[in-house]
């Protein structure tokens, strides 16, 4: 028998019991995943626990019938569980966010967050341990970040929206500045976080990708989110990188014909021909 008890574990029982208050025993040990008597071990902890003064719960077993009955009081059905990911996101808002808090309850949060702060640190969560504080520290910033599956960085210019906790760890939601669409960033991949005219000084100009491209029918300068400039019958906007550049001639590729750059042409088409070749044919 274990000697720690799995919090997950009571959240999952605590659920099952708030479905039905009466189990086949053998049911409820298989839907835990436990042994029988880590289950009673378990069982015995939350029967001490008591709510204003009445027991949490109380439990009958019926060895005859290997049923077992659960007789709770009302705290149960109140009783609210979250996930890691709530957590983190309640300790983020919490942290970041000024919010107006009732006086009543400043020392309760206070608590809270003090007793978070031992095992949730927000300056250890980026690629290089750049501060998370500092994602929020302005309303356009520049990020270079690493994509999955490359080692080639990206900038991006963004207007930071939120962080949440999700199956790919901590994740930064922000507005994309150039195509004005949010897009979630796993922090553990943002490389270092830098204000506009700073990385604006240190951004080479090959870095930057001008694309020239002319509006197929059926669709104007309205359908494109970006603010695009004209010269005669050709439109051209000139993007932080080259993948941003080639994201954009990719969602938009039945709306525009593009001209240059041909290194770019001739990677679109490349895309093309895959997708014909290994998906259509």
């Amino acid at each position: 028998m274990s000697s720690k008890i799995d919090f997950q574990n009571i959240l999952d029982l605590l659920s099952m019991i708030k479905q039905k208050n009466q189990w086949e025993l053998n049911d409820l040990i298989k839907q835990l995943n436990i042994t029988k008597k880590d289950l009673f071990y378990l069982l015995n902890v939350l029967s001490e626990i008591q709510s204003d003064y009445d027991l949490f719960f109380d439990i009958k077993v019926n060895e005859d019938n290997q049923l077992i009955t659960f007789e709770y009081s009302s705290f149960l059905e109140d009783f609210q569980t979250i996930t890691d990911a709530d957590l983190f996101n309640l300790y983020f808002l919490l942290k970041i966010d000024d919010l107006v808090i009732e006086d009543s309850y400043k020392n309760n949060v206070s608590d809270f967050i003090s007793v978070l702060d031992d095992y949730i640190s927000l300056d250890k969560l980026t690629k290089n341990n750049v501060p998370i504080s500092e994602l929020f520290s302005n309303d356009n910033l520049f990020i270079e970040y690493l994509k999955l599956g490359t080692d080639i960085s990206t900038f991006y210019n963004i207007k930071p929206l939120t962080l949440k906790s999700n199956e790919d760890g901590i994740v930064l939601d922000a507005l994309d500045q150039e195509s004005l669409k949010v897009k979630s960033f796993v922090v553990s991949r943002i490389i270092s976080i830098n204000e506009k005219e700073i990385v604006a000084n240190n951004i080479s100009s090959n870095s930057s990708t001008k694309l020239e491209f002319e509006i197929n029918e059926k669709y104007n300068r309205q359908n494109f989110n970006q603010k695009l400039n004209k010269s005669g019958n050709i439109y051209y906007y000139e993007f932080y990188s080259y993948e941003n550049a080639l994201s954009f001639a990719i969602e938009n590729i039945e709306k525009i014909s593009l001209l240059s750059p041909q290194a770019l042409i001739k990677d679109l088409d490349k895309r093309k021909q895959f997708i014909t070749t290994n998906i259509f044919s």
